[in-house]
C-alpha cells in the first residue's frame, strides 16, 4: 500500500504545485481543478486497478483479491486491529467464500 500513497502523492504534487495538505483528499480526482475527492465511480475503478496489479505482481492471492473487491478493504495483520468486528466479520466471510480461488 506504501507505493500507492507515495505515487499518489507525487501525482498530487505534479497535479496541483504543491503538497498536499490535511483537509486535502488522497484519493484526488485526477481530472479537477482542484484537489477534490475521486468520484464513487472512479474510485471503484482505481480500487479494481490496484487489485488487479497487486494479484499480477504476486503480493495477494486470488482468494484475498476477491475479498478485497467484494468488501472495499486491504486487511492485513498490521490493520486487523482496526477493523470494527463487522467489518472483521464481513471480511471473513468474504474469504470463506472463495476458498476455490486459492
Amino acid at each position: 500500500m506504501e507505493p500507492v500513497v507515495q505515487e499518489l502523492y507525487l501525482r498530487f504534487c505534479e497535479k496541483f504545485g504543491r503538497e498536499p495538505g490535511p483537509s486535502d483528499p488522497v484519493f484526488f480526482d485526477p481530472d479537477a481543478d482542484s484537489p477534490v475527492t475521486l468520484p464513487p465511480e472512479k474510485l471503484e475503478r482505481l480500487w479494481t486497478q490496484v487489485v488487479e496489479a497487486w494479484l499480477a505482481r504476486g503480493e495477494i492471492t486470488r482468494a484475498t483479491a476477491y475479498a478485497m473487491l467484494k468488501t472495499g478493504l486491504a486487511v492485513t495483520p498490521q490493520n486487523r486491529h482496526l477493523l470494527s468486528p463487522a467489518e472483521l466479520a464481513e471480511w471473513n466471510q468474504a474469504l470463506d467464500e472463495a476458498p476455490f480461488l486459492n
